[in-house]
This record gives structure tokens, C-alpha cells and sequence, in this order.
């Protein structure tokens, strides 16, 4: 069934006179607070949460969220650059601050490309801790 007012206008006066009359009304919702609501939906509460099978952006969004920029480097102490990243450590990219490491992109590029770190700069990055093969 088709509506009465399908295809009619409204003069000009009638959509004035319905413009004034909802001229200063309040909202019914202006000054509540939805209380709990942000923390409601946050990481596993939230029904598009993926856990582990989130994609890159989300794992850099999320670094960048929670450990800020990267402002040294912890095996030159920033005397090869002055650009320093995040460097993720085992490969896996978890959502721990301890799988990721501050790197300038000198000692970046030598860890994930050219695995030519000695094993005194690979013991500042793994806190110094050898497995029983004496490797790291």
C-alpha cells in the first residue's frame, strides 16, 4: 500500500511552522552517560576481537598504543643512528611488551636481515640469558 503523502510537498510556511515548533526543545538523551561501556567492549569483551589471528596493522596499532615511540637503541645506545624502531623478537609478533625491543635501524636491519649481530649485542636484546647449547 502506498502512502497518502508519496510524492506531496510541503509549502514553505508548513516546513517553517514545524522548524519553529522543535526550536528549543532539549534531547531526551543530551547529559546522559552510557556508564561502563568503553570498558565493556575492550579486548576480549569485544565481539570483533581476533586475538592471535590479528593482522599486522592491528599488532603495530596496538604497539604503538602501548609502548610509544622507540627513542634508543639497546645494543649501541644510539651511537650508529638517531631513527630507532621497534624490533619484534621472536617473529611470532605477540601482544607482550617483552617480545619487542627498541633498535635503531642500523642494528634493526643487521637482527632480522643479516642476523650479523655478535653475541654480546644479541645478549643485550635477549636480557643476557643463554640456553644450555650456549646460544641465545
Amino acid at each position: 500500500m502506498i502512502s497518502y503523502w508519496t510524492g506531496k510537498k510541503l509549502s514553505k510556511e508548513h516546513i517553517k511552522k514545524m522548524s519553529d515548533s522543535h526550536k528549543g526543545q532539549i534531547p531526551w538523551n543530551k547529559g546522559l552517560k552510557c556508564p561502563g561501556v568503553r570498558e565493556r567492549q575492550l579486548k576480549e569483551n569485544n565481539p570483533n576481537w581476533k586475538g592471535a589471528k590479528a593482522g599486522y596493522s592491528a599488532i603495530h596499532k596496538w604497539r604503538v598504543r602501548n609502548l610509544g615511540k622507540a627513542k634508543n637503541c639497546v645494543v649501541c645506545s644510539g651511537k650508529r643512528s638517531s631513527c630507532f624502531e621497534w624490533a619484534n623478537i621472536s617473529g611470532s609478533y605477540k601482544r607482550e611488551e617483552s617480545d619487542w625491543v627498541e633498535l635503531c635501524k642500523s642494528c634493526h636491519l643487521k637482527f632480522d636481515v643479516y642476523h650479523s649481530l655478535t653475541g654480546e649485542e644479541l645478549g643485550k636484546i635477549y636480557g643476557g640469558e643463554r640456553s644450555e647449547e650456549g646460544s641465545y
